[in-house]
């Protein structure tokens, strides 16, 4: 918790949600490395974590629920938004295989968290380097006040 915040302050503005999800994210990043050793690759993917239910493979969640997401760049925006308004999220990650690093980018309505990893040469073979967490610096570009009453007017939607 920040210490310019009161408690109060911080469970009314829901922070400790968004602390939360930074926390459940920094777990996954090890499995990026899992992936890597046996794929030398990561396809790109959002991970979104609902403010409501939604329905997941025909059963209502709450928890963080996970789309492939497009392989080409052009599209990924549109795909990222689409995913933001069909599950009302409250934050998203898009992780992604950039040229010379795999990046990944939680946004919400409380900032972003991003994780950098190289991927460095070992002679023939590539691997992925120390993740470098950064706050604040990186964006999805989101507009999290698009999300009205609408988009979670019924308490349940359906993400799959």
């Amino acid at each position: 918790m920040y210490s310019s915040v009161s408690s109060l302050e911080y469970y009314t503005s829901e922070r400790f949600i968004h602390d939360g999800i930074v926390k459940e994210a920094r777990g996954g990043v090890p499995t990026l490395y899992e992936s890597w050793k046996s794929q030398q690759k990561i396809r790109p993917f959002v991970i979104a974590w609902p403010a409501e239910k939604v329905v997941w493979f025909g059963a209502p969640t709450t928890k963080a629920v996970a789309f492939d997401a497009p392989e080409d760049e052009s599209r990924r925006r549109t795909f990222v938004k689409k995913v933001q308004e069909k599950t009302g999220a409250y934050a998203l990650l898009l992780w992604e295989q950039r040229e010379k690093a795999v990046v990944g980018v939680l946004e919400s309505m409380h900032g972003t968290k991003s994780w950098h990893i190289p991927i460095v040469d070992h002679g023939n073979v590539r691997v992925l380097g120390k993740a470098e967490e950064k706050t604040d610096v990186d964006r999805l570009g989101l507009n999290w006040s698009e999300l009205t009453e609408s988009t979670r007017s019924s308490g349940e939607s359906t993400a799959s």
